[in-house]
Formats: C-alpha cells, sequence, structure tokens
C-alpha cells in the first residue's frame, strides 16, 4: 500500500482525492515537475522541461492536455495532444505519465477523458501514439482504445530513455517503438501510390484502421519537376525527419547532401516521409534505398493524406527478448521491418564483393 505522511499522519494515496481538470498556463511549472519524477532528465520532447514552452504551446492552441492534481495542487498525472499547426485534422498523443506514488487509479483513461472533447472540437478525424517496447504497460493502454499498430521505427528510443512508470532497467541498445493510429472519424476516400514491394504490408494497415484506399502503380521515373523537402533535427532522440512535400528530380541528392550536413552527421536515425498522393513516391522508395532507407510504416491522414515513412538505422542487434510486443500485428511489423533493413544489408555485401559475399547479418529473434 503506497502511503506518504502528512501532518504527522499517514495517507493511503491510492484513495486520494485528486482534481482532474484541463492544463491551464498556470500549471506549467507544477507539469514540468511531475515529468521530472516520472523521467528524471531523459524525456525526449524538451518542451516539457519548460515552463514557458508548455505556456505558449496551450496559448498557441497546439497543446491540450488533461492533468490530476492533488490537493496540495501538484501534478501528479498527464495524457496531452499535440498538434504539428493549428487547423490540423490529426494530432499526436503525447506525455501520458503518472506518478509513481499514485498509480493503479486509472489516471491515464480519467485525464483522458478531459482531453477526448477536444477531438471533436477541433474537428480531428485520428490521433498517433508511439508506444515504447520495453514493456507493455503502453502498448496495452493504447490497443485498448481501439488504436491500430501502423508501423515500427527502430532504434526510435535511444538507450539513455529511463522512466519510473516501470521499474525495469533500459536496454543498452536503442529500442524500437510501435506507430499507432486511432481513428476518430471516417476519413475520406483516397489513392494511393503504393510501391509493390510494399503493396501487401500497406493494404493490411488500410484495412485494419478502416481507410478506403485505391492503391495503385506511379511513375516508373522520378518526375522531371523540382522535388520539395524540408529537415527537421530532433537532437534528443538523435533523430532527423525528412518531410517530402513533393517528389522529383534532384531528390536522392538532395537528401544524401542533408545526410552529409555536419548538424545532421551527429543523428543517430534518420525517417523519411513520402506522400503516398504523389505518383512519384513508388519510384522514390527504390531510390532511396541506395541511401539506406528502408520500411518504418504508414501515418494515415497526415498533411493532408496518408505518409509513407521510411527508416535508415545504423545496423544493430535486435535481440526479441529484450522486446515487450503484445499483439501478434506488432510482431509481424517488427518481422517485417527487419527482414527489409535486411534485404538492403545483404544487398550491400554483394556490391562490395561481388566475387561472393562475405558478410553475415543476423538479428537475434
Amino acid at each position: 500500500m503506497k502511503k506518504r505522511v502528512q501532518n504527522g499522519r499517514e495517507r493511503d494515496l491510492r484513495n486520494a482525492d485528486l482534481e482532474i481538470r484541463r492544463l491551464e498556463p498556470e500549471d506549467a511549472p507544477a507539469l514540468v515537475r511531475c515529468v521530472r519524477r516520472c523521467y528524471g532528465g531523459t524525456y525526449l520532447h524538451r518542451d516539457f522541461y519548460d515552463p514557458e514552452a508548455i505556456r505558449s504551446l496551450l496559448q498557441r492552441g497546439l497543446l491540450h492536455s488533461g492533468i490530476a492534481l492533488d490537493e496540495t495542487g501538484e501534478v501528479v498525472a498527464h495524457l496531452g495532444m499535440l498538434l504539428e499547426r493549428v487547423g490540423d485534422r490529426t494530432a499526436d498523443m503525447v506525455l501520458g505519465i503518472v506518478d509513481p506514488q499514485y498509480r493503479g487509479q486509472q489516471l491515464i483513461l480519467r485525464t483522458g477523458a478531459v482531453v477526448a472533447p477536444e477531438f471533436e472540437r477541433l474537428g480531428l478525424i485520428g490521433v498517433y501514439q508511439y508506444a515504447t517496447t520495453a514493456h507493455e504497460v503502453s502498448q496495452k493502454l493504447t490497443l485498448a482504445t481501439r488504436s491500430v499498430e501502423t508501423g515500427m521505427l527502430l532504434g526510435f528510443l535511444p538507450e539513455a530513455t529511463t522512466s519510473m512508470q516501470t521499474s525495469s532497467a533500459p536496454p543498452s541498445w536503442r529500442l524500437p517503438a510501435i506507430m499507432l493510429y486511432l481513428p476518430l472519424a471516417t476519413a475520406p476516400a483516397r489513392t494511393a501510390h503504393v510501391p509493390q514491394r510494399y503493396r501487401e504490408v500497406v493494404s493490411d494497415i488500410h484495412a485494419r484502421v478502416g481507410l478506403e484506399r485505391r492503391l495503385v502503380d506511379g511513375c516508373a521515373d522520378l518526375p522531371r519537376r523540382p522535388a520539395r523537402l524540408r529537415s527537421m533535427l530532433d537532437t534528443p532522440r538523435a533523430r532527423v525527419r525528412i518531410a517530402v512535400a513533393a517528389v522529383g528530380a534532384g531528390l536522392v541528392p538532395e537528401v544524401a547532401r542533408r545526410l552529409r550536413d555536419p548538424a545532421t552527421r551527429s543523428m543517430q536515425i534518420a525517417q523519411l516521409d513520402l506522400p503516398l498522393s504523389d505518383p512519384g513516391t513508388p519510384a522514390a522508395v527504390e531510390a532511396l534505398r541506395e541511401l539506406g532507407f528502408f520500411f518504418g510504416g504508414v501515418l494515415p491522414e497526415f498533411c493532408e493524406g496518408d505518409v509513407l515513412r521510411l527508416q535508415s538505422v545504423p545496423s544493430q542487434q535486435v535481440d526479441s527478448t529484450a522486446i515487450a510486443l503484445v499483439s501478434q500485428v506488432g510482431k509481424r511489423l517488427l518481422d517485417f521491418v527487419l527482414a527489409d533493413r535486411e534485404q538492403l544489408e545483404l544487398r550491400d555485401c554483394e556490391l562490395s564483393d561481388p566475387a561472393g559475399p562475405s558478410c553475415h547479418h543476423q538479428d537475434a529473434r
């Protein structure tokens, strides 16, 4: 039984009288203290260590959160929804945390009930979530909301990431994270240009989410128009994300140039988003494999249409005994991603030694 001494008397925290409400700007310092109690200094979204940054997100209409407070006004639980841009119809669920002393009171669900009305008010049709594979807790909570697994991102969580949500120590290597999507409303029917090598896995994701999609072949070659893309550095995760707005000529050299940039070279993983509405995406997938990009997942209705996320991750052992996956779908996604990466590694071996590759790649399953 979890107890705390207050005024010389012990109180059972499991029966504490908590206030559940929306996060307000004046709560920002208390939220930062809760993050530090739960994660130390290792939580990857650095804005949640800065009260002014939290207030800015709230005032700009990008962050919508539910919190639980104890009788002293300390935040003891939080669940938030973060928009990338005002007006977006999809958002990320962020910072689902509970102070270790207050577990067992369904506080994630209770704070989530505060956020839920915002879905309709903002006109959202879906939210994204990224569940750690370090333990089963977050996966079980997320899947219980009817969320659907749509991808597996290798090396998404640095080895230094710790959480007091679980007593297990993190492994000494970067853990995968599962991409999930919770549909909130019916998405519009769309045409998706999907490369043949990913046709089956993407079709399965669309079916499980309940999306009406017509899968078609795209251009055999990259369009002659200029490519348009932007890069975003995520220093805490040692990640660079490249978002392609339009596939075009020069895409591969431009991506290669950005990966060589001094600021980007320090990043350990790279992710690249391609719009499935673009007929040039299938050709781009094949061309980008030359830079080591392989399948990551699908983000439905991201930026006015579905996005195919590729990833480039340094080769590392993936020990399945250290990865907690609670569903067969998650296990199949991990197997598919590892197999797609292994194809690239074997091809690289053959190219480096045409007479007969001597290198051998093996993932511990």
